[in-house]
């Protein structure tokens, strides 16, 4: 695992990745969740299969730059601004480009966008904006915001999978907009059922400040699995790669080669695959084991 930070434009990108990551996770972030970033991302990679790349880029203004819409203040005196248009744009248009080419990805790669509270809420509203994201983890998020259910209700979301959570305390505060958001969640999962889109919606102990990173990689993951399990039954989850090297000393799953009709060595990668693997010891398994073959048969032979 690799942590590097940098800027990208004016805002400050934290990027931890794997080796060779086949997907892109985009998290906004306060100071607050930059602190728990390195544990999300262990409890994270515990729980899937795929190499990943997680970038958190930190947000200047919480409450303009992830708000979609203007809308009083809820909680303290600061109201909700209008700028989740310009931090999309940038994701888009700066990070995105950005990132590929920094990590050398394909431009197919799978990019799921999430995060907590009204970062989770800026996420789940992105997907409505553009096609873009092939997932959206909103781990409680702020779907108490005003007028939010009358959107989702008449716009129809264009990633192929949603993660949902909630605390189960969440709706017991005494504000009583944020106390709405028990309804306003089961709302929202209800119009996604009606909508066909895959989704979740998990209830996780304690209240709205309950472990929040754990609850961010539980959301990663769950996509990661859709998207992963999506692209297996579209069949096309692993790239092609043209690389140029001996094939006899690759770290691979299996070597796949053309076989003559009879137990005799060919021509080219032929020879090559037993030279390594020494002549009598595969010519020997395949008299005994395997004998003539058809055109278009299959067989396999253990390596040496």
């Amino acid at each position: 695992m690799k942590k590097e930070t940098f800027d990208i434009g004016q805002k400050h990108c934290t990027v931890i990745r794997q080796e060779d990551a086949k997907v892109l996770l985009l998290q906004p972030v306060d100071d607050h969740d930059l602190e728990f970033l390195d544990h999300e991302v262990q409890v994270l990679s515990s729980m899937v299969r795929d190499a990943f790349l997680l970038a958190a880029i930190q947000v200047d203004d919480w409450n303009r730059d992830l708000s979609p819409w203007k809308a009083p203040a809820v909680f303290g005196s600061q109201d909700f601004g209008e700028g989740a248009k310009e931090t999309l744009r940038f994701v888009q248009e700066e990070m995105l480009p950005t990132l590929l080419q920094r990590y050398e990805m394909e431009e197919e790669t799978p990019v799921i966008l999430g995060g907590y509270s009204l970062a989770a809420f800026f996420s789940l509203w992105s997907v409505y904006q553009t096609d873009r994201f092939s997932g959206a983890a909103a781990a409680s998020p702020s779907v108490w915001f005003p007028g939010w259910n009358d959107y989702a209700e008449n716009h129809q979301p264009m990633a192929g999978c949603i993660y949902l959570s909630l605390g189960k305390k969440e709706e017991k505060t005494k504000n009583k907009t944020m106390a709405q958001v028990g309804s306003c969640i089961r709302t929202q999962q209800a119009i996604l059922e009606e909508q066909h889109i895959k989704h979740v919606l998990e209830w996780n102990e304690g209240n709205h400040f309950t472990e929040p990173d754990i609850r961010c990689a539980k959301g990663f993951a769950w996509c990661m699995d859709a998207v992963r399990r999506r692209a297996e039954e579209e069949g096309h989850f692993m790239p092609l790669k043209i690389v140029r090297n001996d094939i006899t000393k690759m770290q691979c799953d299996a070597l796949v080669n053309t076989a003559n009709e009879y137990p005799i060595v060919g021509r080219g990668c032929d020879t090559a695959i037993y030279e390594a693997a020494g002549y009598e010891q595969l010519l020997s398994y395949r008299k005994e084991h395997i004998g003539k073959v058809k055109e278009g048969d299959v067989f396999l032979t253990p390596a040496f």
